[in-house]
């Protein structure tokens, strides 16, 4: 049976699939996995660093409004209604 199989990888560009009592299996070389595995932590990651920019950019949103001499020297901010996104 593994005879079979391998050759029809070797003929299938290194994929076949069996199917059996409806159920379905997909059989890959070793190679393939491994680049299936590295394409899909890549595309996870990017993913992660979208969410992140994304969080990042409705957080500032949300903050107040504060001028930057008030960051500098940790005094409360005073609200203006010129701050005020209307």
């Amino acid at each position: 049976m593994w005879e079979k199989i391998k050759k029809i990888l070797s003929k299938g560009g290194g994929k076949c699939v069996i199917i059996e009592n409806e159920e379905s299996y997909v059989i890959v070389k070793w190679e393939n996995y491994e680049k299936m595995i590295d394409t899909c932590f890549v595309e996870t990651q990017e993913a992660n660093r979208n969410i992140d920019h994304w969080k990042a950019e409705e957080n500032a949103k949300s903050e107040p409004a504060v001028s930057q001499v008030d960051r500098d020297n940790g005094d409360k901010a005073e609200v203006k209604i010129e701050d005020l996104p209307f």
